[in-house]
């Protein structure tokens, strides 16, 4: 099976509540958030792209999580 090809131009937007870089997304979350827990939020917004056929041009979406600290 092969992989599709993709390519996406656009914005990305981030916000958490760590102090200044976040060391959870360097990490893929797995740094410890520098505040206890790490509530974030990302938004997109795709100006051209495309994954394989599909054209991706105009999508816009958000996501909003938390990552929790050491217990």
């Amino acid at each position: 099976m092969t992989n599709p090809a993709w390519n996406l131009r656009g914005d990305y937007f981030e916000t958490c509540s760590c102090d200044y870089l976040c060391p959870c997304l360097a990490s893929n979350l797995v740094a410890p958030p520098t505040k206890g827990d790490c509530q974030f939020a990302f938004a997109f917004r795709i100006e051209q792209g495309q994954f394989g056929a599909v054209a991706l041009d105009g999508l816009c979406f958000a996501l909003a999580g938390m990552s929790p600290g050491a217990s």
